[in-house]
């Protein structure tokens, strides 16, 4: 699926950037895979891919599917999942919060 990272900590802390869509977007990047191919290979919409890089995620459903499009992502990247589901918990609380607040 992706390509081997000989070391994937130092990746995710290159990017010094603690949002997860920033990290997967750079490591994308780095990969020189484009939106196209992710969002072929996750089959998602571009429209997602780029929600997901861009942090932005009102433009998404349910929580329960945005971490499991960051999981997936991370998956395709080679890389562990656990520190950017943490970031999202963690940053984007107040998303999680309001969607259940929505939608009971």
């Amino acid at each position: 699926m992706g390509i081997k990272v000989n070391n994937i900590d130092e990746n995710l802390k290159d990017t010094n950037i603690e949002n997860p869509g920033i990290i997967l977007k750079n490591i994308r990047e780095s990969k020189s895979l484009s939106i196209e191919k992710v969002a072929n290979e996750l089959h998602l919409s571009d429209e997602i891919i780029i929600a997901i890089e861009q942090d932005d995620y009102d433009k998404l459903s349910a929580p329960v599917f945005v971490r499991g499009y960051l999981v997936n992502y991370a998956k395709l990247l080679e890389i562990p999942s656990a520190q950017l589901l943490h970031v999202f918990e963690e940053k984007f609380v107040t998303f999680v919060d309001a969607y259940m607040e929505n939608h009971p």
